[in-house]
């Protein structure tokens, strides 16, 4: 009934009267179910009341092209220096290039315990930071920088870059972190995170054209740099060889729990490169540690078409 509209008694003195229309709440529940949403309360007597209203809301999405610099932010972002950190070679690669194209001082890193030492002999106006990595994990390591006297690792923007979908913004924010990105992310969220805390300038409007798919989304950005192009490819080539072998492995032995490591690992990148059936039982893997027989197939597959895609595009180039 609390939903409902109300009407107050009169009042027992004259000049007594009771705030409110009892109208408040009935208005608030219509909107709500206008928009699709719920609306729900939670009380304790003495304490007070929590109202809760859930919206279904889409995300957007941005989509980019890189080519010959057309459509792409014209960020200035010489003199900026960042530091990126990520256990997956191909993604650190496709990171540092996107960055290396506006002009910015990049240092990579594979090794999470390398990094404090790094902070202590250099000086970054941001710094990129993977979650899921090997020993060290990103939310152990931005502790251990907060923890440390090293000064820059107090005031340096942290940014946390995740597929994980069960953590917001405010969840990074709470664990250290400045912000996070979800991966995959688009080279124009990338700059304009790096604009949000170095506030570097946005010379003219992105256009909006259809992304790469396949192979071509992971050089999409250097297309036009045929060596950064290459050291993508092979880093491809290499680095998704093992994990696809590992995965088999795993499969063979029935050991679930390090093949869903494994999915979460590669998941960002197929998702970059458009693969949705793949990157469905890749999803499906990693959340749920189990997929059926023909998945498993159809995940190895997949892969291994990819890597020959990859090693045929590397043949080309060569032959140039």
């Amino acid at each position: 009934y609390i939903f409902q509209e109300f009407t107050q008694i009169k009042p027992d003195k004259i000049g007594q009267q009771e705030e409110g229309s009892g109208l408040g709440l009935a208005i608030t529940k219509g909107l709500v179910d206008e928009l699709g949403g719920k609306i729900h309360l939670r009380s304790e007597r003495g304490k007070g009341s929590e109202f809760f209203v859930d919206l279904p809301l889409e995300t957007s999405r941005l989509t980019e092209t890189w080519s010959s610099g057309e459509g792409c932010p014209d960020f200035d972002c010489e003199n900026i220096s960042v530091l990126a950190v990520d256990d997956d070679p191909i993604q650190l690669t496709m990171l540092a290039e996107m960055l290396k194209l506006k002009k910015i001082n990049v240092v990579t890193e594979v090794d999470p315990d390398n990094v404090l030492n790094i902070l202590k002999n250099k000086i970054f106006d941001l710094i990129f930071l993977d979650i899921q990595m090997p020993r060290t994990n990103g939310f152990t390591l931005v502790k251990s920088m907060l923890d440390s006297d090293i000064f820059q690792s107090k005031s340096t923007p942290v940014i946390a870059l995740s597929a994980k979908s069960d953590l917001s913004s405010a969840d990074f924010k709470q664990l250290g972190f400045t912000d996070f990105l979800n991966k995959p992310f688009t080279s124009a969220q990338l700059f304009t995170m790096i604009n949000k805390y170095v506030r570097i300038t946005l010379a003219e409007e992105m256009g909006a054209v259809e992304n790469s798919k396949g192979v071509s989304a992971l050089i999409d950005v250097v297309k036009d740099d045929r060596e950064s192009s290459l050291e993508i490819l092979r880093a491809f080539v290499l680095d998704t060889g093992k994990n696809n072998n590992d995965l088999k492995t795993c499969f063979e032995k029935n050991d679930m729990e390090n093949a869903a490591q494994v999915a979460h690992k590669i998941l960002p990148l197929f998702k970059m490169m458009g693969d949705e059936e793949l990157s469905d039982v890749l999803l499906k893997l990693d959340h749920e540690k189990n997929v059926r027989e023909d998945e498993k197939s159809k995940i190895i597959e997949a892969i291994c078409r990819y890597i020959d895609e990859a090693k045929n595009r590397i043949s080309e180039m060569d032959k140039r």
